[in-house]
């Protein structure tokens, strides 16, 4: 598995960085639900979790990953950002992973989307409470500050809409 990763990698390395990795393709687990779907996915974790252990200081590859893990279940991602951070402390290393998807819609107001945003990076909290991590930390608050702010704004552009 490692030669087909390092494949794919070194391939979209030498041509226009996809928003849509082809790893993300080759994980995609297709007609599967319940436990089958539980396992396959527990293995891949043990696997990319793995990858992260290995090559957490490869901060190109990191970036490149993060673009697949940003796809996964928030509970998901939590595991690999928690691996990630304990192996690569670099603040600049953490703010170039992809740690949200790319492409989000809505109908309607924007203020959901943005209260959800707001609770995934409050989520992440837990994971960089410790002194090494208050750079992190202090970011992720930036972060969660900024989206706030884009909520009080789209409230103010949902009312005068109305």
């Amino acid at each position: 598995m490692d030669r087909v990763v390092d494949s794919i990698y070194t391939h979209e390395l030498d041509r226009y960085t996809s928003l849509d990795p082809f790893l993300n393709k080759f994980l995609q687990i297709k007609g599967l639900n319940g436990e089958e779907l539980r396992e396959l996915q527990e293995k891949q974790d043990a696997y990319l979790l793995r990858l992260v252990e290995k090559r957490g200081c490869d901060e190109s590859f990191m970036e490149w990953l993060f673009k697949v893990v940003a796809q996964f279940s928030i509970e998901r991602k939590h595991r690999f950002v928690a691996q990630f951070v304990r192996r690569n402390k670099k603040l600049e290393a953490f703010k170039r992973l992809s740690l949200e998807p790319r492409e989000r819609s809505s109908s309607g107001s924007w203020v959901p989307v943005l209260q959800e945003r707001v609770e995934y990076w409050e989520s992440m909290l837990p994971i960089v409470n410790t002194v090494e991590l208050l750079g992190h930390k202090q970011y992720i608050e930036r972060r969660i500050q900024a989206l706030r702010s884009a909520i009080e704004q789209e409230k103010k552009n949902d009312f005068i809409g109305d």
